[in-house]
């Protein structure tokens, strides 16, 4: 046998059973505080199964529903019981076994993080005034939630948390291309009978719309304007996955109606 089939067979057999520290890891993650012995003993066991050689575990949370009894939450004690028979498994399995310096994307999360330190959005008011004179500037939104002061989904709104701070002001010069287009009246399919006494062009609360998370359904808005305008751009939030990474179903499309003619 020559060294050059000495070594393909090598490199074959290294191939379909590899080493142990060529295997791979994954990220573990636990997610909501749903967290319980067994069922982390059964995760190690079949993670070894398939061939992953370690796991990181990393607390998150992304609004998932709770279901065991009592959530585990990081740095708890029942969270430093379930850490330990963890480590203990893994151990007992040839995994390696590390932990992520923190609850939270980016190591940013759990309550020992001051809110000086934490992660945070960008927000922003607007005021009109006109040159020379004195003005308060409008109140910034507050609310935590994807987007002004949108709360996060299935979340109640309130009045915010004042944690809102400034970081600049801006001063533009006005042109009323730039300006929000302000409707006559707004119908929605959730109150078509009337006329929605909320300006969506202004308010940064948005219209909430009914819909069937688990079946097909059409929602829509209508804005009704004196005079014919012309629409440069909109925002339009789509709820539905929610957390990192996610996006709107593929099959979630948005149509447009204008004269009777409906453009997709």
């Amino acid at each position: 046998m020559t060294g050059e089939q000495l070594s393909s067979e090598v490199l074959w057999s290294e191939f379909v059973d590899p080493p142990d520290s060529a295997r791979p890891r994954a990220w573990w993650h636990w997610m909501d505080g749903n967290v319980e012995l067994e069922g982390i003993r059964a995760d190690l066991r079949w993670l070894h199964s398939v061939g992953v050689r370690g796991v990181q575990t990393f607390d998150g949370a992304l609004g998932n529903p709770l279901v065991v009894e009592k959530a585990v939450i990081p740095g708890g004690e029942q969270w430093r019981e379930a850490i330990a028979v963890a480590a203990a498994t893994a151990h007992g399995l040839g995994l390696d076994f590390t932990v992520a310096t923190s609850a939270g994307w980016s190591a940013a999360g759990a309550p020992w993080v001051d809110k000086a330190d934490a992660m945070r959005k960008l927000v922003w008011s607007q005021t009109v005034v006109e040159g020379g004179e004195l003005v308060q500037l409008n109140k910034l939104p507050d609310v935590a939630g994807p987007y002004q002061d949108i709360p996060r989904w299935g979340v109640e709104p309130n009045e915010g948390s004042g944690d809102a701070k400034d970081l600049f002001a801006l001063a533009i010069p006005f042109h009323n291309t730039h300006d929000a287009l302000e409707p006559a009246f707004v119908r929605t399919s959730d109150s078509p009978a009337e006329a929605v006494t909320t300006n969506p062009a202004t308010a940064v609360e948005g219209f909430p719309l009914a819909r069937d998370p688990d079946n097909h359904s059409v929602a829509w808005i209508e804005q009704s304007f004196a005079t014919p305008v012309t629409v440069r751009s909109c925002v339009i939030e789509l709820p539905g996955p929610h957390g990192f990474g996610a996006a709107p179903p593929a099959a979630a499309s948005l149509q447009v109606q204008n004269d009777d003619r409906v453009q997709p």
